[in-house]
């Protein structure tokens, strides 16, 4: 085995003879595995080179902007409405329970309503896609 001193003064020629060896063993994959880390290698000096660096300063710049102004606007709407908040309108909690029981009622209600359409449309859908399947049987076997 010959010593990195000894790699690095060898010349081309000398180089492409000893790669050519048949002899020496290569780990299965390791022709991949260098491909990828050279390919690697040549993005991460793609971005980091001096002429990809204003171009990604931008977005970061804009970006910190943009949240630097929706946490102020956050913080201002909360101070609003924590300032505006709805008071209660029931002074009793038992009718207002009553109230927000009746309002399940009415939703609970229209979505019985909504399940019972929804189920006849499956049958006529079920019918209409039974007949299309048929029809595309048949087809099939004309050809």
């Amino acid at each position: 085995m010959k010593t990195i001193k000894e790699i690095e003064n060898m010349t081309i020629t000398e180089l492409e003879k000893l790669s050519q060896d048949e002899g020496i063993t290569v780990p299965e994959g390791f022709g991949r595995s260098l491909e990828e880390t050279v390919n690697l290698q040549c993005r991460v000096e793609a971005l980091t080179s001096e002429e990809s660096q204003p171009k990604r300063r931008m977005p970061l710049v804009w970006m910190s902007v943009a949240a630097s102004v929706a946490v102020i606007a956050g913080v201002g709407f909360g101070i609003v409405r924590h300032e505006s908040a709805p008071k209660d309108t029931f002074s009793d909690p038992y009718l207002a329970y009553a109230e927000v029981e009746k309002a399940f009622t009415k939703m609970s209600d229209g979505m019985k309503k909504g399940m019972a359409m929804a189920e006849e449309s499956q049958a006529v859908v079920g019918k209409a896609s039974a007949v299309l399947e048929r029809q595309e049987i048949l087809r099939l076997r004309s050809e």
